[in-house]
């Protein structure tokens, strides 16, 4: 009977002993800021087969696939399983990992990291560090350090570093924070939301589309042959992409070599880049860099690839189907949030105002320093006026006047105007909104010359000359934005 006993109490041991170690491993591995960890735990959580479609590669695909944005386009559940870097040889053990619990009709392959060798430490544990526990992250692991091996010449990989990343990251432990524990609040069913602008000559892009073909590298080669052999008994529809980007004639160059050896073995090449003009896509204005779409752009992609998707597939419109939740949920998340960094990015002042309008669960508050401005035009007093400041003509007047605005989310709550005196007035704002204690100061040139925006005891006005502005989540109180225009200069200087 004591031995019995002594049996269940080690079996019972050794489970929860596996269960910490596990959960220590899902802690203690591998962390970037490109949201790698989220990729995997969000793809987890869906439920079982309600995928559509998956679309796998590098940050060519994670940057520019908004899924929440496909599934408001026509209701496709699309999933993007990217990571920055990815070895194109990873991409064979995600399709065995996600075939586990999903079965997509179609997946999407891109070729892009076919023009870079990107098997090193960080790219392989992007991708195993982060799946779960089976006899695949384990043949991915042995698969991509055999040829980080052979091809870079590395000895003495140590595996155990790679089943078990503890052993890699244990001294993490002084660097745990509560985004270690929770989930990642900043991805979207695998997409983040990146803006900025890096402006591009279309017509020179254009032209690189055409080159001529150049081999890519030897293991890429064979890379591609192999997981070519893989589709070919997948039994499922598999189309190659190539995303939008801006990169060198060489690189296209690269492209149509994989193209042309894709296509010979019977396969599909959806090449986005000479679809370019059909997405709408402005290359002044929708690249944050030569291989990456910012918000804009990806949103555009998204849209078009979607209804690509749809008239070739001809996938059930999921909107409203509770199975998919998750979507809906998501698009809600997506949607505020690239809302607050398009707004936080805008630094024309007509723009600013525009976005404030179209902004639902935020409190805007402004206060004017020094002086409203003479550059002001009507246009901009018309935009104030359509965020409910109906008295924002008086700002046009040639006068110092104070002035304090407040609008929680459609609501005016404040609207005070000095009377601009030469140079003297003091307007304020005191209250409680959304359990924010809110105190807000005006002082025109003569009469203190200060901006003060407090909210919960903390200042967040840059306190410039004209319009000082700060929002506020409502939800949580948090800060998404505190801006500055100097509405008294013509090219109405914005400041962060």
């Amino acid at each position: 009977m004591n031995i019995a006993k002594r049996i269940i109490s080690l079996i019972i041991f050794l489970a929860l002993f596996a269960v910490s170690a596990l959960r220590i491993n899902t802690v203690l591995n591998y962390q970037d800021d490109v949201h790698s960890r989220a990729e995997f735990s969000q793809f987890y959580s869906l439920p079982s087969d309600i995928l559509d479609a998956v679309w796998i590669g590098s940050s060519s695909v994670q940057e520019f696939a908004i899924a929440p944005v496909m599934y408001k386009e026509n209701g496709i559940a699309l999933y993007p399983m990217a990571f920055g870097n990815l070895p194109f040889n990873a991409t064979r053990f995600l399709i065995t990992e996600i075939e586990k619990t999903q079965d997509p009709e179609v997946y999407l392959v891109d070729i892009r990291q076919l023009a870079y060798n990107c098997i090193w430490e960080e790219s392989i544990r992007r991708v195993t560090d982060n799946m779960a526990w089976s006899d695949n992250k384990v043949k991915a692991i042995q698969a991509m350090t055999s040829d980080w091996e052979r091809y870079y010449n590395k000895n003495e990989i140590a595996l155990n570093e790679f089943y078990f990343s503890f052993y890699k990251y244990h001294n993490r432990w002084n660097d745990l924070s509560e985004a270690d524990f929770v989930e990642d609040k900043n991805s979207f069913l695998g997409y983040f939301v990146k803006y900025g602008v890096s402006p591009f000559n279309y017509k020179e892009i254009k032209a690189r589309f055409d080159a001529p073909e150049i081999p890519i590298s030897e293991e890429t080669q064979h890379y591609l042959s192999d997981f070519l052999d893989f589709c070919d008994g997948l039994g499922k529809k598999v189309i190659f992409t190539c995303t939008p980007n801006c990169l060198s004639e060489d690189k296209f160059a690269m492209y149509n070599y994989a193209k042309r050896i894709i296509t010979n073995r019977g396969y599909e090449v959806w090449d986005l880049n000479l679809e370019a003009e059909s997405i709408g896509l402005d290359y002044s204005m929708d690249f944050i860099d030569p291989m990456h779409t910012n918000n804009c752009g990806a949103e555009k992609v998204s849209k078009y690839v979607a209804d690509k998707l749809q008239q070739q597939f001809g996938f059930a419109n999921h909107q409203g189907d509770n199975k998919y939740h998750v979507y809906e949920e998501m698009f809600e998340k997506y949607s505020r949030k690239s809302k607050e960094v398009r707004l936080s990015k805008t630094t024309n002042f007509d723009e600013y105002l525009f976005k404030l309008k179209e902004l639902n669960g935020y409190t805007a508050i402004l206060s004017v320093r020094d002086i409203q401005g003479y550059s002001l035009t009507q246009e901009q007093a018309d935009l104030l006026k359509a965020l409910g400041f109906d008295n924002a003509d008086t700002l046009l007047e040639h006068e110092y006047h104070s002035f304090v605005g407040v609008i929680d989310g459609k609501t005016v709550v404040a609207q005070n105007i000095g009377n601009g005196d030469n140079g003297y007035g003091n307007t304020e704002y005191h209250g409680m909104l959304n359990d924010m204690n809110i105190s807000v100061t005006s002082q025109t040139l003569h009469s203190g010359d200060k901006s003060s925006i407090n909210v919960s005891g903390k200042e967040y006005s840059k306190n410039m000359r004209g319009f000082n502005i700060v929002v506020v989540d409502n939800t949580t109180g948090g800060v998404i934005d505190s801006v500055s225009f100097d509405t008294h200069v013509p090219e109405f200087t914005c400041t962060r």
